[in-house]
């Protein structure tokens, strides 16, 4: 019952301002960010620096990225224009990194941030954008569409194929104090530039190809299936759909695989693009939870609760959820609809077997005895309102973290 009382105070607190964000996103696209996509493009940063206005850019990375080398081609194509480089950002990022990083940045005189990295890299990167034109802590900075002026400009080179960040308007970051995730949201903090070279995923190891995959798919199944989805974004999210199918198990069988890996950069950039108008839901919501609460990474989590929400969905979604089939592949000729829509969810499990993501909580460390506190956490985040069906209930979200552990 704690728990429950919890969840309820909790959401009426976030739902008091969802309804400004609903006017602000119902029947709105944007899509600003610059695309450079194709081998051999990273060259390209140069002039973009120079078409920015700016003079001293400073990169955000990690330390694989940075051992694997990738940072230093980077560095090597700014030439005279690198300020300096923080190589410290960790997995599902907090907000005392974003603090570090600005202060670093601001340091050097940074006037131009460039991520090099994946979504925790990108969306540390957006906050300490945030920082650097606005000023105080992140913690400052959580709210949604506060904003109101373009923020320190932000050039992305992705080193993963899931997340979409390089396209988005939303900054995920953990806060340590809140024991939960936390955003910035706005499209001022939208990336200016993202080049897509297909060099920067070579060396993805096969365990990340298939999560980092997955989080993709989430992305283009959730923002077809959303409260606020809309065609443009549909359109988006299909065309996504399909590619990841393609080029996946492509991409898992052969890391060097060059076509599969721009194809599934570029899939990823479309499903940012299309969640972005068209939110995520509950599958994000559980995911972001699990991440905060026992460290798992967000695509794995996406990848193994995605099929029970799709289920879960099934009689809110039909139609949608069997576009989803056809653009998986599956031969729906003769079905009723909405056993086409739940076979959608049967292959996308059958697409993680292929590419060996794994299928269970209880594969990737989670506790199976917490599920009423990750799902109270769940109900509440900003993103599980948008979904297709109306959840309110923690014992509901309890009940699908239990199925899949």
């Amino acid at each position: 019952m704690h728990v429950n009382a919890l969840a309820a105070v909790e959401c009426n607190v976030m739902m008091a301002g969802l309804a400004d964000r609903l006017k602000f996103s119902l029947g709105q696209y944007n899509g600003p960010t610059k695309v450079i996509a194709g081998h051999g493009t990273i060259p390209s940063i140069y002039k973009e620096i120079v078409s920015l206005g700016c003079k001293r850019a400073f990169i955000m990375t990690d330390p694989g990225v940075r051992k694997a080398g990738l940072t230093q081609i980077v560095q090597d194509a700014l030439v005279d224009f690198c300020a300096g480089v923080f190589d410290k950002v960790a997995q599902d990022t907090d907000l005392a990194i974003v603090d570090k990083a600005a202060a670093m940045a601001r340091s050097v005189g940074a006037d131009c941030i460039v991520s090099v990295g994946g979504g925790s890299v990108i969306d540390t990167s957006k906050a300490v954008c945030v920082v650097l034109k606005s000023g105080g802590k992140a913690n400052d900075h959580i709210a949604m569409n506060r904003l109101t002026v373009p923020q320190t400009p932000h050039i992305v080179v992705p080193t993963t194929s899931g997340t979409g960040s390089e396209v988005t308007d939303a900054a995920v970051i953990k806060s340590k104090s809140a024991g939960r995730k936390v955003y910035i949201m706005s499209p001022f903090i939208i990336p200016n530039v993202a080049i897509l070279d297909p060099c920067f995923t070579l060396g993805l190891p096969k365990g990340l190809t298939a999560t980092t995959g997955l989080d993709a798919m989430t992305h283009a199944i959730e923002a077809l299936t959303t409260t606020t989805s809309q065609p443009i974004c549909d359109g988006l999210a299909m065309q996504a759909i399909r590619m990841i199918a393609e080029n996946l198990p492509r991409a898992a069988a052969n890391g060097r695989d060059e076509e599969a890996r721009l194809q599934l950069q570029l899939a990823a950039t479309m499903a940012g693009w299309a969640f972005s108008g068209a939110h995520v839901a509950l599958v994000h919501g559980m995911a972001h939870t699990l991440g905060m609460l026992y460290g798992v990474p967000h695509g794995a989590a996406c990848g193994i609760i995605l099929p029970a929400v799709m289920r879960f969905n099934v009689d809110f979604a039909t139609d949608k959820l069997a576009l989803v089939a056809q653009a998986l592949g599956v031969d729906t000729a003769g079905m009723e609809k909405r056993a086409a829509a739940l076979s959608a969810a049967d292959a996308i499990e059958s697409l993680m077997k292929e590419v060996g993501h794994p299928m269970r909580l209880s594969e990737v460390g989670v506790p199976g005895d917490a599920f009423d506190i990750a799902a109270a956490h769940a109900l509440c985040d900003d993103v599980t309102p948008f979904n297709a069906r109306p959840v309110t209930d923690p014992a509901e979200v309890s009940l699908l973290y239990t199925q899949v552990f």
